[in-house]
């Protein structure tokens, strides 16, 4: 799912961070980072999860209100990116493991080259 539509749910006074009746933004968690993309048109720069909610806060406000519907797009090609640098770390770390005796002691995901530290 690429592009989704869903209601506003609620909203901070002043419109950057939206709550929504249904999402399919990644918020930060596993070691994956956040989804970004855009809510009617204005850049996502972070999903975080809150619990019982995800805040999705944007670069500037929001001019929808409390039940309207918004187009929210997911910027799916740093969804794939992060998807296959979380998939593939542990597999790179096994063989470091496995062929050089050397344990991973930590992993960034960056765009498009993880760091992976090794021990």
């Amino acid at each position: 799912m690429h592009e989704f539509r869903a209601r506003v749910a609620d909203r901070s006074d002043d419109g950057r961070r939206i709550y929504l009746d249904r999402t399919a933004f990644y918020p930060a968690s596993g070691g994956q980072s956040h989804d970004t993309g855009a809510i009617a048109g204005v850049p996502l720069v972070q999903a975080e999860d809150e619990g019982e909610r995800i805040a999705h806060v944007l670069a500037e406000p929001l001019h929808a209100r409390v039940a309207d519907e918004v187009d929210c797009r997911i910027d799916w090609d740093r969804r794939l990116d992060h998807m296959q640098q979380h998939s593939s770390q542990p597999l790179l770390s096994a063989v470091f493991v496995g062929r050089f005796g050397m344990a991973t002691v930590s992993f960034t995901q960056a765009r498009r080259v993880p760091r992976i530290a090794e021990n």
